[in-house]
């Protein structure tokens, strides 16, 4: 870390706790996992995440990572976030301390870079992290009904215009997502974790 690192705070809906990490690339995997605390995948994080020991050439070095998660499953890793055109020696350091330190700290550790966090992946995170703030059941039970009536698989602009003419167009939106937290329905896509979802994309009722 450097005084010239490009820090960025973020807050968690769900415990409303400030977290500070040192890129964008950072906060997007911070919200990617934000996104999942609500369905219980993920118990617990915390941000710069210090301690880990490696040797190199004999000589003994501290590693602070970026990320330290705990899942439900009792899983603890370990990230360490860089752009994939910076990463210099880190996977290197990664896998020194995963041979001399790693199961004082964690069941894993895990060399993270822009390839490995898609833009879509992250554009999916924030819209489900915003329906879960602005989600409105009854807006979701009309998504879903109509929807149904469609016979359970349908373009998403299929399902907004026939929703209520008291409801817009962007609270019928919010609508799709947050039945997509709920996991009620699912973007009907063969790589939906890397594709932005549209209006002319399909979803299905699970």
């Amino acid at each position: 870390m450097t005084t010239a690192s490009c820090r960025v705070g973020i807050v968690s809906n769900d415990t409303s706790t400030y977290h500070r990490t040192e890129s964008l690339l950072e906060a997007d995997l911070m919200t990617v996992l934000m996104a999942w605390v609500a369905t219980g995948e993920v118990v617990a994080f915390k941000a710069q995440y210090g301690g880990l020991k490696y040797k190199r050439n004999g000589k003994l070095h501290n590693h602070t990572a970026d990320l330290c998660v705990d899942f439900r499953n009792g899983a603890r890793i370990i990230y360490v976030v860089r752009a994939a055109d910076n990463k210099k020696d880190l996977p290197t350091i990664v896998e020194l301390i995963r041979n001399y330190d790693l199961k004082s700290h964690a069941h894993d550790i895990k060399f993270v870079t822009d390839q490995t966090i898609p833009k879509p992946l992250v554009h999916k995170a924030e819209e489900i992290l915003r329906a879960r703030e602005l989600g409105n059941r009854e807006n979701n039970a009309h998504a879903l009904r109509i929807l149904q009536g469609l016979g359970g698989r349908a373009a998403i602009f299929q399902v907004l215009e026939r929703m209520p003419e008291t409801v817009t167009w962007a609270q019928g939106w919010t609508a799709i997502w947050s039945l997509i937290n709920d996991r009620q329905i699912r973007h009907d896509h063969p790589r939906s974790a890397t594709a932005i979802m549209t209006r002319l994309s399909n979803i299905q009722i699970i």
